[in-house]
């Protein structure tokens, strides 16, 4: 298999998990604005489709290399989704008191 589409799958999972509000902060540690993230999670799509046409292209056949693009695209955005998992550390949640939560749950009941 060749190694360049895996490049562009990894790259371009990456760009689509950075095209996302909370997968652009926990990789970049700082908030983007939406046309930043709009065109990452563009150039992600791009990536992956390159990937794909160079996997039609290199294995002349259609079957192996939706498959063999499958499989990799998969590994490379489940790396993507757990490198924002991993990396975005949610705040500690702080102990409300017994009351308040008591008032919330009374206010939050839907007949």
């Amino acid at each position: 298999m060749p190694v360049l589409p895996i490049l562009c799958e990894l790259a371009g999972a990456l760009l689509l998990a950075a095209g996302n509000e909370r997968g652009s902060r926990a990789l970049l540690r700082r908030p983007v604005p939406l046309a930043p993230r709009r065109l990452a999670r563009l150039t992600g799509f791009a990536l992956l489709a390159i990937a794909l046409w160079g996997l039609i292209r290199d294995e002349s056949n259609l079957l192996f290399a939706l498959t063999t693009w499958t499989l990799s695209c998969g590994s490379a955005l489940l790396a993507a989704a757990l490198a924002c998992t991993l990396r975005d550390n949610p705040p500690a949640r702080t102990h409300t008191h017994g009351r308040t939560r008591a008032r919330q749950n009374a206010t939050d009941t839907v007949p």
